[in-house]
């Protein structure tokens, strides 16, 4: 098969075209044609030698993706050949997903919604999965006060819609620009669920926006300063969920000091064990959204396709990140 594989950690130009041995699956294992894979900030992370770049063994990148079952192993009874399907393959596939294929264990994939392109199903796994994990994790409840950084980013936004499909609808969130507030409001937030976060005396704005009352639950989606507003913002005892793994020092005191619960969103978690009941979590989940998805609950992530499989798409997916300068879910097709 043919794949993109980083040379060494690095910038964008490690990139490189090679053809590589076919994976071999397991008796347990599927044989997976990808048609379409995102890209996601940890991608680039991991480029450069981040914190996850241990618990990769493959220097094919990519995580998300769509595709066709070409191939199933012995024990497999969930899935056969021509199934279509999607996947968060994390640490447990043969490779990652820039490539043509893939050994995946069955007890990770999910059906693909039909109703959704291959770009759209692979936009799905790893803002789906952080968002229905954060949801159930963290056992929301409809009548407690949440407050979100970034809701108009990729897994926030998806945090958002599903939220709402649970009755979880009090929720004040963070915006940097008009067009974002749209967005927002598109979603069914109403405006004074929304607040600008370039402004000065931040926790005090916020905390009016919610009858003066500090918040139950916090959830931090982008990390650095605005991690600090939100634990500032949280009540004694209350819960924090840190997804990016970003907060700062000055938020960990203030946490600590508040004696808060803190809830960390790492949905390769499950991953990192063999017990079933663990990793058939991932199966279940995905099929959760699919079927919201085909029920129309959930309405498809806006998706930029960014180019046909090659390394000058790589190599786009991996800058635009970088550079915060992405629209929608980037996504590469293949094949």
């Amino acid at each position: 098969m043919k794949a993109i594989v980083l040379k060494t950690h690095g910038g964008v130009e490690n990139f490189e075209l090679r053809e590589v041995p076919d994976p071999e699956i397991g008796k347990n294992e599927v044989l997976v044609q990808i048609k379409a894979c995102s890209f996601n900030p940890a991608d680039y992370q991991i480029r450069q030698g981040g914190p996850e770049t241990n618990m990769v063994s493959s220097m094919i990148l990519g995580r998300d993706l769509s595709g066709i079952v070409l191939k199933t192993g012995k024990k497999v009874n969930s899935l056969k050949a021509g199934d279509e399907v999607m996947a968060y393959s994390s640490i447990m596939g043969s490779n990652g997903s820039n490539a043509e294929l893939i050994a995946l264990p069955a007890n990770i994939l999910g059906k693909k919604p039909k109703n959704l392109s291959w770009s759209q199903a692979a936009a799905i796994p790893v803002v789906g999965l952080t968002a229905l994990q954060t949801i159930k994790q963290t056992n929301l409840k409809p009548e407690q006060n949440i407050f979100i950084t970034g809701g108009s980013g990729g897994v926030g936004s998806f945090f958002i819609k599903l939220a709402q499909h649970f009755r979880i609808n009090n929720i004040i969130t963070t915006a940097g620009s008009e067009k974002s507030k749209e967005y927002l409001i598109d979603l069914g937030l109403k405006a004074e669920q929304i607040i600008d976060y370039r402004q000065e005396d931040l926790v005090r704005k916020i905390l009016e926006l919610n009858a003066d009352k500090y918040f139950d639950v916090c959830i931090d989606f982008v990390g650095g300063n605005i991690s600090e507003i939100a634990a500032g913002v949280l009540k004694i005892k209350g819960t924090f969920v840190d997804i990016p793994f970003l907060t700062t020092s000055t938020a960990r005191t203030i946490l600590f000091n508040k004696s808060a619960t803190v809830q960390n969103i790492a949905i390769y978690s499950n991953a990192l064990t063999e017990e079933a009941e663990l990793r058939n979590q991932f199966s279940e989940n995905l099929n959760i959204l699919s079927q919201l998805f085909e029920q129309e609950v959930l309405e498809p992530l806006p998706v930029n396709e960014i180019g046909d499989f090659s390394v000058k798409t790589v190599q786009t997916g991996h800058t635009l990140l970088e550079q915060n300068a992405m629209k929608g879910k980037l996504v590469m097709r293949i094949n």
